[in-house]
């Protein structure tokens, strides 16, 4: 299966030329569903030509824009691959299929660019998380989302204090002993004390020395914005932030001493953390949003919303997953032209918030019906 990260959107957004077309459809390989996706795609196929055509292609300039994604009817091995969906992009010189975890309801758009919003609770909502297993005598790296966790491979990332460190005479005269109860049946890495105040601080020095070397590494990988979460002992996350600067550390850990858990338990309730953590961030944001409203501060009308986007002034976004309003956004003027339906030459304005806000630094949310505010396709929080 694929995975979509930051810099899979932002290919996406590259300006092109011509028409854009997105296509995205469940698909199964065991079940009822395994012949269904074929069938899917031969009927996305025909509703896409004559989409195209109506946009102002000729029939054979349709059929053979249309022929990368039709060969996919041909690749027998490609409807048996693990997956619960499809996405396709398709325009002029430039074709990309995904085979995604995240089950995705059948939908087609050509437009004058691609859509994204279907992806972007990959990106945003389900992951990836990074988890960084961390102890005196163990570093492990772990990506986690809710397909799953796997072990990651850092270069240049210490496997343990001693090797970060060296040898050191301090570190050799700290006592250790175990604190794991007998009837666990498994060893337990050793908990460290120091010899008093001074040497207390002389540890925490060397911590901090070590994780510094540890996030130095692992910045290669878990620099993109996605989450953090520790696995460690209580008293080391603060030392942790302290050096953990450029990376999106969440508040909460998986508290305890990491080498006694596997890979999957340590990814299973770091993603537990994340998924409460987005939850609270959005009904935050929601609540914010109900509290600026009638103010300058929140927009819920695509006239205002559009413009405020283009100059960079979105901080949060709240759009409709499913909803399409069709029109046009002249950026100079300022003006939104909204239509009743899909004219040749419109743009899909939800999308173009979309980007505008992401291409700004803006946050976005995509809620379903029952979750947007007062039932409206797009809302916003502005910076000013």
């Amino acid at each position: 299966m694929d995975r979509i990260t930051h810099r899979d959107i932002a290919e996406l957004s590259t300006e092109r030329q011509g028409q854009h077309l997105s296509m995205f459809f469940p698909h199964s390989a065991s079940g009822n569903d395994a012949q269904a996706g074929p069938i899917r795609l031969k009927n996305l196929l025909r509703d896409a030509h004559h989409q195209l055509v109506e946009g102002g292609l000729s029939a054979e300039a349709a059929d053979e824009m249309l022929t990368p994604i039709a060969r996919m009817l041909q690749e027998p091995k490609l409807w048996r691959t693990p997956g619960r969906s499809f996405a396709l992009f398709l325009a002029p010189g430039y074709f990309r299929r995904l085979r995604l975890a995240l089950g995705l309801e059948e939908h087609l758009m050509v437009g004058p660019q691609f859509a994204v919003r279907p992806l972007l609770p990959l990106v945003l909502e389900y992951g990836p998380a990074y988890v960084l297993a961390l102890s005196i005598n163990e570093v492990r790296v772990l990506e986690a989302n809710r397909a799953g966790t796997r072990r990651l491979e850092v270069p240049g990332l210490p496997q343990s204090m001693k090797e970060a460190l060296g040898y050191t005479e301090f570190y050799s005269e700290l006592q250790q002993h175990t604190s794991a109860p007998a009837s666990q049946g498994r060893s337990r890495g050793g908990v460290v004390h120091g010899h008093g105040d001074r040497d207390e601080e002389r540890f925490r020095v060397d911590l901090a020395n070590y994780f510094r070397r540890v996030l130095r590494a692992l910045k290669g990988v878990a620099n993109n914005g996605a989450p953090l979460v520790l696995a460690c002992v209580e008293s080391y996350a603060p030392i942790v932030r302290e050096v953990a600067s450029g990376l999106n550390v969440l508040s909460e850990i998986v508290r305890g001493n990491p080498e006694l858990a596997s890979d999957d338990e340590l990814g299973s309730r770091a993603w537990q953390l994340v998924e409460a953590e987005r939850e609270r961030e959005v009904l935050g944001e929601l609540d914010r949003y109900r509290e600026l409203g009638g103010t300058h501060r929140a927009a819920g009308d695509l006239g205002q919303i559009l413009p405020a986007a283009a100059a960079g002034r979105v901080e949060v976004l709240f759009v409709h997953k499913n909803a399409e309003r069709w029109g046009r956004f002249e950026h100079q003027e300022e003006r939104v032209e909204i239509h009743l339906a899909h004219r040749p030459g419109d743009e899909e304005l939800l999308e173009d918030a979309v980007w505008l806000t992401l291409e700004t630094g803006g946050r976005v949310h995509v809620l379903d019906g029952q979750t947007m505010p007062e039932g409206r396709s797009a809302a916003a929080i502005l910076r000013y």
